[in-house]
């Protein structure tokens, strides 16, 4: 055994000096080594189609796809390689703290980082409506602190910006900041504001439980404390740290030789975390991919459905709410084609696909806006024939 005296002696933990680059880049065995675990780890993320028949929503698909690619190539790239490199090291090469650390830390934030992009995603997909940087949210509020016209300028218009009077200026400050709430998640449920907002707010189905369940497991949980404990406190290879006192209650200066993080069994720590991140990956790609959202809470346990149509006259294919396609069936009146305008749609003997109740409403509204326009045409030409 290795008394504590003796062990600034010991190679592995000399960390209080400057390393050669050479102890920074490893030999072909671990090259080998990151290769076959990166193969292990990474993923095509094919989308699974779990329903008979869905119908993919425009303006959510537009806003996570792009978001969706560069998660899943930071992901296959930057995740997989710092996982691969760091176990492929503990397993591989000689054992030294310091260097070690460094490979560990750098899977450790990006791992963590990750898990902010889910949500990003996430906030977008289902219209949350947090903001995801201070920066963002100062504009924001700055704008609504001020008034916006426009005025004829050159043969169109330009924006006239004006501020509010003191005593507006303080209203719009308090609306805004009200209004205008950062993206915060904790792995702590009780402290996460993003989690208990859409608990309040949507009726949660299976899929998103599921990426919750695995955000607030111990596995993740341990992760996500070690990383704020990094970021926030001292290094992995740290032996000199501010720590928690073993004999009174608070904080004292922690010397320890060997470290005051034990590696044993980390490598399973980082493998645990990364296969709870490709699952939760997947997840998001089935939910955008199936138009698998939630309905609001006010609505849980209803079921919306709309029905394929085809249009004659444009050859468009198109569903509608299936509510608008009986009724017009049940008065004998002809369904609008949303495109070309003609009342030439023929309902397809098809299976209606299971959508939320946002998708739903939305187009509701949208195609009674444009059956009232329809109207309002034909009685505007009428009238002048």
């Amino acid at each position: 055994m290795i008394k504590n005296d003796d062990l600034e002696k010991v190679e592995g933990y000399d960390t209080h000096r400057s390393y050669n680059i050479e102890e920074f880049i490893f030999d072909d065995v671990i090259r080998e080594s990151v290769i076959r675990l990166v193969t292990q780890y990474r993923d095509e993320f094919k989308p699974r189609f779990t329903k008979e028949s869905s119908t993919m929503d425009n303006g959510v698909w537009l806003q996570a796809i792009p978001l969706l690619e560069e998660l899943k190539n930071y992901y296959n790239n930057d995740i997989c390689v710092s996982t691969a490199t760091s176990i492929a090291i503990l397993k591989n090469a000689k054992f030294n703290l310091r260097t070690f650390s460094y490979y560990y830390e750098n899977a450790l934030f990006r791992i963590a980082n990750a898990w902010d992009y889910v949500h990003i995603i996430l906030n977008q997909v289902l219209e949350s409506d947090f903001i995801v940087g201070k920066d963002i949210r100062e504009r924001v509020i700055n704008a609504k602190c001020h008034n916006i016209h426009f005025e004829k300028h050159n043969g169109g218009y330009r924006p006239v910006v004006t501020p509010l009077t003191d005593d507006e200026k303080k209203v719009a400050l308090a609306a805004a900041e009200e209004e205008n709430k950062l993206l915060e998640i904790s792995p702590n449920q009780k402290k996460s504001r993003f989690h208990k907002f859409l608990k309040k707010k949507l009726a949660i189905n299976e899929r998103l439980q599921n990426i919750f369940d695995i955000y607030y497991s111990d596995d993740v949980s341990e992760f996500l404390k070690l990383r704020n404990e990094v970021v926030h406190r001292r290094p992995l290879g740290a032996k000199y740290s501010v720590s928690p006192d073993n004999i009174f209650p608070g904080q004292c200066i922690s010397i320890d030789p060997s470290g005051w993080y034990q590696y044993h069994d980390s490598e399973v720590l980082l493998e645990k975390n990364i296969y709870a991140l490709r699952k939760v990956i997947g997840e998001l790609l089935d939910m955008v991919f199936n138009n698998d959202l939630p309905n609001k809470k006010n609505n849980e346990g209803k079921h919306f459905y709309m029905q394929p149509v085809f249009c004659n006259n444009c050859k468009s294919r198109l569903v509608l709410p299936d509510i608008t396609v009986d009724y017009f069936q049940l008065h004998n009146m002809n369904l609008l084609c949303p495109h070309c305008k003609t009342s030439n749609l023929s309902v397809l003997d098809e299976e209606k696909s299971e959508v939320n109740d946002s998708f739903y409403f939305r187009h509701l509204y949208h195609y009674n806006e444009e059956v009232i326009y329809k109207h309002q045409d034909l009685v505007f030409n009428k009238k002048h024939d």
